[in-house]
């Protein structure tokens, strides 16, 4: 189950469940015996497995390098492959190589229409959605994250249609429709609650947050913030310094 891709939620669920950050020394052990004995489909899942846990904790570096070393160990366009990339997407995004995160999306979509995997097609759409993002084309981020939400929807992965619909409301507000954004945003909010998604729920709590301070609701919106800040730090995650610096902002 660690090392399934395309198994909507099962992998990120585990990694929180069994409190992987102890382990975190043995998992790197692991990787390293794997490409020593050349089991490069077996690093491949693996790597990709580990992809969330990277990227929550804050290990940016460090994972896109081991998700590029085990890519370029094996060249097999299979679904770990198409995992993988997108952890290396993910991770290249994060460290604002926008070219590098393009990259390996696209390759990621590619292996994903040769498998014809509609759950990593969806993933792929998303991460493209926010290379376009980045770009500042936001008409056409608009359009593949609506895509991609649709998508993760048919498919039952509510935590990626989650994503996707917070970052469509987030389009929403860039192309001016600040009204229609803020309703977005207030749906999404009942959703992560209503599928116990805390990191979702304290994304769109900093979202509306922001909105009720900009229209002048400065109390709702440090009640907000405060609730929010409590999420991630619970969490204990590396987005809780960022939660102080936006609850200065305000």
């Amino acid at each position: 189950l660690l090392m399934t891709p395309g198994c909507p939620g099962s992998v990120v669920e585990l990694l929180e469940t069994v409190g992987l950050s102890p382990e975190h020394d043995n998992f790197r052990a692991a990787l390293d015996r794997l490409s020593v004995a050349r089991e490069t489909q077996l690093a491949l899942r693996l790597a990709g497995a580990l992809q969330r846990f990277w990227y929550h904790r804050g290990h940016h570096s460090e994972a896109r390098r081991r998700l590029e070393d085990t890519l370029a160990a094996d060249p097999s366009p299979t679904a770990a492959r198409a995992y993988a990339l997108h952890g290396a997407a993910l991770m290249a995004l994060e460290l604002g190589d926008i070219p590098a995160t393009r990259s390996f999306a696209e390759e990621a979509l590619a292996v994903s229409q040769g498998l014809d995997d509609a759950w990593l097609r969806a993933l792929s759409t998303l991460m493209l959605a926010q290379v376009l993002r980045e770009e500042h084309d936001f008409e056409r981020a608009h359009r593949l994250y609506a895509d991609a939400e649709r998508k993760f929807v048919r498919l039952g992965d509510e935590h990626a249609a989650l994503i996707a619909a917070f970052n469509l409301a987030w389009m929403t507000e860039e192309l001016g429709d600040r009204d229609g954004a803020l309703q977005l945003h207030k749906k999404n909010l009942q959703r992560a609650r209503a599928a116990s998604n805390p990191r979702m729920e304290s994304v769109t709590l900093y979202n509306l947050a922001a909105a009720e301070r900009d229209q002048g609701g400065y109390r709702d919106a440090m009640e907000m913030m405060d609730e929010a800040y409590r999420i991630v730090r619970d969490l204990g995650e590396s987005e809780v310094a960022d939660s102080i610096s936006r609850l200065a902002s305000l």
